[in-house]
């Protein structure tokens, strides 16, 4: 009789699937078939779309207006625990959020 598996492993399995292992490798690493791992993926994918996590909304940027003079191309940052990431000038504000709230979420 196989044991059952808890949602804290799905997670872990379904992190390595989304940082790049294939769904193959990982069902054969943890002894589990491939469509078990599918559908994990889909469901975890499916609720992290449907409700952002609370640590998400807690860091959710505020963007400033920001009137750059001259000529030249010029950057801006946004500091984050793990860094500051930098864009260009002009660079859609919708992107830059995306960028932030994914690399928040990490």
């Amino acid at each position: 009789m196989t044991q059952a598996k808890g949602r804290g492993f799905w997670e872990r399995v379904v992190h390595e699937v989304e940082v790049g292992a294939t769904q193959a490798a990982i069902a054969g690493r943890y002894n589990v078939n491939v469509s078990t791992v599918g559908y994990w993926v889909r469901r975890l994918r499916k609720e992290s779309q449907a409700a952002p996590s609370s640590a998400a909304l807690a860091v959710a940027p505020t963007l400033l207006p920001v009137r750059i003079k001259g000529t030249e191309r010029r950057h801006f940052g946004v500091v984050l625990p793990a860094g500051r990431v930098e864009f260009e000038e002009g660079t859609d504000p919708n992107y830059v959020v995306a960028v932030v709230r994914a690399l928040a979420a990490c």
